[in-house]
């Protein structure tokens, strides 16, 4: 039993054509894709008083490609006024300046992706 019908071949030009738009759509997958959160965000109280803060960060488990960098806010929790720093990828760790006495500071470690 032979099949003369179309649709029953596929031609190499079909099948490139074909294999070339799944690998374009394997890389837009990957490429969308949004990176994990920074990991072990770890602070430690360098110096009494005055209040210094070291802050450290571990690079996500996923980045799903490069990093534009980390943003890290803080400020007191009750303040409208909260300082935003932003770093290189390479950069995995900050010391504060005078923070306050007797305040509730809130820290945040996010990644910038382009």
């Amino acid at each position: 039993m032979t099949c003369d019908a179309p649709s029953c071949h596929i031609t190499l030009t079909t099948f490139i054509y074909y294999y070339y738009l799944i690998l374009l759509l394997i890389r837009w997958l990957i490429c969308t894709a949004v990176p994990t959160a920074p990991r072990d965000l770890r602070l430690s109280l360098t110096q009494l008083d005055p209040p210094i803060v070291l802050v450290t960060w571990t690079r996500p488990a996923q980045s799903h490609g490069s990093l534009g960098g980390y943003k890290l806010t803080y400020g007191v929790i009750s303040d409208l006024y909260i300082e935003e720093r932003r770093f290189d990828a390479d950069k995995t760790r900050f010391t504060t300046g005078f923070l306050g006495m007797c305040h509730i500071i809130d820290f945040y470690v996010c990644i910038m992706y382009f």
